[in-house]
């Protein structure tokens, strides 16, 4: 991670960065982007880095984040049909709905619908998450119960939920992915990151 703002403010992808995610593509790997809109200079090249790993047989995922210039562009010019789109986007609630500009129960379908990526993955907190998409399937999972008091902070909750939900995509190979699985495993990364300070 790279968190401090003046790194994320100047951090950005070079030739090399995209030659890497076409060799972990290869390699059948995955390539997981968070703070999509923290990073301006990585969105330069999103698109290139997404497509070189989809082309060379690996998967891709996006973790927008919160927009702190509140414009919400950018994703949806990431196409599915030029191979830009990554094949799973993982927002909150909040992020969906600003992303597509409509309700949470239409948002992720309309961004399926443009063609802006393969999957989306909603979070809810400690309502748990839901994906939509991979042929028009829908799966929910729950957040596992916290005994009383075990809240002690929520910050990192949704990274930590993407690398439950995306070890599923390190586990299996392309195509085969149990998303059931993936959202449980994402569900119980994020409720436990919030029982730790």
């Amino acid at each position: 991670f790279a968190t401090h703002r003046g790194a994320v403010a100047v951090a950005g992808l070079s030739d090399a960065d995209i030659e890497r995610a076409r060799e972990v593509g290869a390699r059948g790997g995955h390539v997981h982007v968070a703070g999509y809109y923290n990073m301006p200079a990585v969105r330069a090249r999103v698109g290139e880095l997404f497509r070189a790993v989809r082309e060379a047989g690996g998967s891709s995922s996006l973790n927008p984040q919160w927009d702190a210039d509140e414009r919400w562009d950018g994703i949806c010019e990431l196409s599915v049909a030029a191979g830009t789109a990554p094949g799973v986007l993982i927002c909150s609630e909040a992020e969906v709905e600003n992303l597509a500009g409509t309700g949470l129960s239409q948002a992720p379908l309309d961004l399926l619908d443009a063609g802006n990526t393969r999957c989306v993955v909603t979070t809810h907190g400690a309502r748990g998450a839901i994906v939509w998409g991979l042929e028009n399937e829908q799966v929910k999972s729950n957040a596992p119960t916290l005994a009383p008091g075990a809240l002690l902070d929520a910050t990192g909750a949704g990274d930590a939920f993407a690398a439950g939900f995306l070890t599923a995509f390190a586990r299996d190979p392309p195509g085969v992915v149990n998303l059931s699985i993936g959202l449980k495993m994402g569900c119980a990364y994020g409720a436990a990151c919030c029982g730790v300070v």
